[in-house]
């Protein structure tokens, strides 16, 4: 039973990345998987009990837990001031949530090691270098591996360039992802390749990635992309030669892509800003920029008008409207302001905890590991975690699997290392 609840847990690793691959309505391939692990967990864990087998969890690990309990009965709570009218929808998000933190303390549980950790790491390296690589087919040959078939959005409608998603449900989330996964990648050759090898294979997972990301033409994707690289920079003060290949890799890359388009888009941000007080010209020249600009103002406005109950968990769209100068219903693209309008501030403090505490294992981990191949990897999570971070500034982005992984392996390797220090 133990074993393949393990290689259950480890499947959901790759599966999560397909979340819109759907079996029947509303239930994805990753959700019955997930359940299906969840169920052969508890029959796990009741086994234990009754050969009175002790079950050992961390003060760290009953910490975590503790906190993403109070995080779901928050969100809970709130629903008490949401209107029928949206409850199928919210509730949707509700168990999505609950089977996200059901993740988060099975995949705990179950990477019980250095070796489990080493395989769960790889699965999502590998799988994060195929999924970069099914986004490049869809731009190219308009193949999608999921239930969404193309974005309806043409960035450039002149030259009816599309922004390519792969198996996501948005070309934003996709490079959100992504994006997260480059340092996760780098860190992992140093710790299991040299020589030609490493090269070979920095030079794929990378360059795949990449080129992912630029051709989902997000513009919090790119910029965030250019913080991966400087975070691994200052990371990683070994060798010069990483860098010179790093390089070298960017401007292989670059030179087979939509330069133009792709630095329409990035310098776009910048124009924006230095047209801030021309409220016309930007809705009219940057639209999508505007919007957003928009949302987070009202997103703030909403926060400020509910500090403390918020106005409902899931119901941020439904109350924008009324918050903002545009009347469109839509997320905040902003992480944190969408969560502590939702939740109010009681909420986005067990959040903002809950990112606290797993960059507290991780530094932790780092700082006590011993095991010459786990502490570039380790490094690896860390910088993701910033990316993802620095990325959720710009997207609403709470349930990402991504993080949700994070929180785990954060636990994980934590709980490992100290006790491994110990010895």
């Amino acid at each position: 039973m133990g074993k393949i609840c393990k290689i259950g847990s480890f499947t959901l690793l790759i599966l999560i990345w397909f979340e819109e691959i759907v079996i029947v309505p509303g239930v994805t391939v990753a959700k019955a998987v997930g359940i299906i692990v969840g169920f052969l967990w508890i029959l796990l864990k009741l086994g234990e009990l009754a050969t009175i087998k002790k079950i050992v969890i961390s003060n760290r690990e009953l910490i975590f837990y503790i906190f993403l309990i109070i995080y779901f009965l928050i969100t809970l709570i709130s629903l008490y001031f949401v209107g029928d009218i949206y409850l199928n929808k919210i509730w949707l998000r509700i168990s999505n949530l609950f089977l996200l933190i059901s993740m988060v303390i099975i995949l705990s549980d179950q990477i019980k090691n250095e070796k489990d950790y080493e395989i769960a790491y790889k699965i999502i390296v590998y799988s994060g270098i195929l999924v970069s690589f099914l986004i490049i087919i869809q731009y190219y040959l308009g193949i999608s591996l999921s239930n969404i078939f193309s974005y309806q959005e043409s960035v450039f409608t002149q030259k009816d360039i599309i922004r390519a998603i792969g198996p996501f449900r948005d070309p934003n989330f996709a490079s959100l992802n992504i994006v997260t996964l480059i340092p996760l990648t780098y860190f992992y050759t140093i710790a299991y390749f040299s020589g030609k090898r490493w090269r070979n294979f920095l030079i794929l997972g990378i360059a795949i990635e990449i080129i992912a990301i630029l051709l989902s033409f997000s513009r919090a994707g790119i910029i965030a992309l250019l913080l991966a690289f400087v975070l691994i920079i200052i990371n990683d003060k070994v060798n010069i030669k990483r860098y010179f290949l790093i390089i070298l890799l960017l401007i292989i890359v670059i030179s087979f892509l939509p330069l133009q388009e792709i630095k329409d888009r990035s310098s776009s941000v910048l124009k924006f800003y230095q047209n801030i007080n021309n409220p016309y010209y930007l809705s009219i020249t940057y639209p999508s920029l505007w919007n957003r600009y928009n949302f987070m103002i009202g997103a703030w406005k909403m926060f400020t008008d509910n500090l403390i109950i918020g106005v409902g968990f899931g119901n941020f769209m439904y109350n924008l409207p009324q918050y903002s100068l545009l009347s469109i219903e839509a997320g905040a693209h902003n992480t944190y302001l969408e969560l502590a309008a939702e939740l109010g501030i009681f909420g986005a403090i067990v959040f903002l905890t809950l990112l606290y505490l797993c960059w507290k294992n991780i530094n932790i981990s780092l700082k006590l590991c011993n095991n010459k191949n786990i502490i570039p990897i380790i490094k690896g999570l860390k910088i993701g975690f910033l990316v993802y971070l620095f990325g959720a500034f710009f997207l609403t982005a709470p349930t990402e699997k991504i993080l949700w992984i994070t929180f785990a392996l954060s636990i994980s390797i934590t709980k490992f290392t100290i006790k491994n220090s110990k010895k």
